[in-house]
């Protein structure tokens, strides 16, 4: 009886400890943010007629999905390729970010390719 009772308290205990970690996890995850606040209008001056910037990677499947899909909904933008342009790569490093495609609003880097996000942005 006694050795049932313990591995009774084992497997609870175990369960506990996955429910914990399954709950932070998750909760850090719905609070990890896919953008940054801040004034980046520095960036996006580059045109009047276009009000958002990408930087991407030629090789960066997301990076090539969020063009097609903005180009797919007509919208407007500057490509900034961050490994041919070295220029480019330096304005991307003062973001101090590790991916892309990250899009630049005035107000907003928006990192990577949501596309709920996008269309929020967008207006799509």
């Amino acid at each position: 009886m006694k050795k049932i009772i313990k591995e009774i308290m084992i497997c609870l205990s175990l369960a506990s400890i996955l429910f914990i970690a399954i709950s932070f996890s998750i909760s850090y995850f719905d609070s990890k943010k896919n953008y940054i606040e801040g004034n980046f209008s520095h960036l996006v001056n580059i045109d009047s007629n276009v009000q958002h910037v990408i930087y991407t990677v030629e090789s960066c499947p997301a990076c090539q999905a969020l063009k097609s899909y903005l180009d797919d909904k007509g919208i407007q933008y500057f490509e900034k390729e961050i490994t041919l342009n070295p220029v480019y790569g330096e304005e991307f490093d003062t973001l101090d970010l590790s991916t892309v495609p990250v899009i630049i609003t005035e107000k907003y880097a928006i990192i990577g390719f949501h596309k709920e996000i996008v269309d929020k942005e967008f207006g799509i």
